[in-house]
C-alpha cells in the first residue's frame, strides 16, 4: 500500500496552509466566520496516490487528539449520488466538527482498480476494500494504533457491514471498529447469501417508513435473528430513501436500478435529516467511549 506523509507532518502543513488561506480571505474581504448551509468548509483532505488508494480520502478533524475515526461507505452510485458529489464529504465535515476523523471510501472504483481483488460476493468486496482503506490510513499515519473506529454506511455500503459480521471471528476487531451507523441499509445481497447471521458490534439503523428501495419490513426481517441488545432501529414516518441528501429535493421518482428496475421514490426531508445526523453523532460518541451496551450476536 502507498505511504504518504506522517500525521504530524500532515497537521503542520495543513495548519500553515489554512492560516495562509484565511489571511488571503481577510485581505480580500471575503472571510466569513460561518459556513453556508450545503457548502463544504475549508477542510483538510488527503487522498492516496496510486490507482487503488486514490479512491480513499482521509479528512481529519481540527482536534489535537482525535475522538476516533469513522469509515464512510457510500451507496451503489459511489461518491456521486444523483449528481451530488459533495454529500459524503459534507457528512465527513459534520463528523470532523464533532472531533472525529473521517475516511471516505469509493469502494467500487477502488475494487476495480485493485490488481489482487478477490472474487467474492458484493458484501465481501465492500468489506475487503474497507479493510484496505483502513490499512492505507494506518500506514500513512492518519489513523493511530489503538484509536477507536466505526463505520457509517449508506444503502449498498451497508452490505459491507453485514459481510464483516457474517465473517465472524475478529473481522471488526482487526480493524478497530466498535460500532456502525447504517442509513437506509441494503440487505438484499446478504439475504441472498444466507442472511445476516451475526453482528458483533452495536449498530444504529436509520430508515424511512416510506422507503420503497429497501423497505423497513425487509430490514427488520433481515435483522430479526440477531439479539436486540446492540441493534437499534429508528424508523421515520413518511421518509423516503435518501432522506438526508439535500440535493434530491422533496421527492424524485425513478427506476432503480436505472432503466431496468422498478419505479421507486427518493426524497430529502430536512427535519429527518437533522434528527438522523444528531443520532449518528451521539451514537458514535457513546461507541467511541465504549459506553454502548450489548452487541448483535445471535442469542
Amino acid at each position: 500500500m502507498c505511504n504518504l506523509v506522517g500525521r504530524d507532518e500532515y497537521w503542520s502543513v495543513m495548519k500553515v496552509t489554512r492560516l495562509i488561506l484565511l489571511a488571503v480571505m481577510v485581505v480580500l474581504g471575503g472571510c466569513s466566520g460561518a459556513q453556508k448551509t450545503g457548502e463544504i468548509a475549508i477542510i483538510e483532505r488527503v487522498r492516496g496516490a496510486d490507482a487503488e488508494t486514490r479512491h480513499f480520502y482521509f479528512q481529519g478533524s481540527n482536534e489535537e487528539v482525535s475522538r476516533g475515526w469513522a469509515l464512510l461507505l457510500p451507496g451503489s452510485s459511489g461518491l456521486t449520488i444523483l449528481g451530488d458529489s459533495e454529500h459524503y464529504f459534507l457528512a465527513a465535515d459534520v463528523l470532523n466538527q464533532h472531533g472525529f476523523d473521517a475516511l471516505v471510501v469509493d469502494y467500487k472504483a477502488a475494487y476495480r482498480a485493485a490488481k489482487d481483488r478477490p472474487d467474492v460476493e458484493t458484501g465481501g468486496k465492500i468489506a475487503w476494500v474497507a479493510g484496505r482503506a483502513v490499512e492505507w490510513a494506518e500506514e500513512s499515519g492518519f489513523i493511530e494504533e489503538g484509536t477507536p473506529g466505526a463505520i457509517v454506511a449508506w444503502s449498498l455500503g451497508s452490505e459491507g457491514v453485514w459481510a464483516m459480521g457474517n465473517a465472524g471471528g475478529d473481522a471488526f476487531a482487526r480493524l478497530g471498529i466498535l460500532g456502525a451507523v447504517v442509513y437506509y441499509p441494503s440487505v438484499e445481497r446478504a439475504v441472498e447469501s444466507g442472511g445476516i447471521r451475526e453482528l458483533e458490534i452495536p449498530t444504529l439503523v436509520l430508515s424511512g417508513e416510506a422507503d420503497d428501495v429497501t423497505t423497513l419490513g425487509a430490514i427488520r426481517r433481515a435483522l430479526s435473528e440477531l439479539s436486540g441488545d446492540g441493534i437499534e432501529i429508528v424508523a421515520y414516518p413518511g421518509a423516503y430513501h435518501g432522506f438526508d441528501v439535500r440535493s434530491i429535493g422533496e421527492m424524485k421518482q425513478m427506476r432503480f436500478p436505472p432503466i431496468i428496475g422498478e419505479r421507486v421514490t427518493f426524497g430529502f426531508d430536512a427535519d429527518v435529516s437533522a434528527d438522523a445526523e444528531l443520532r449518528m453523532v451521539r451514537f458514535l460518541e457513546r461507541v467511541m467511549a465504549q459506553e454502548y451496551p450489548g452487541n448483535g450476536r445471535q442469542p
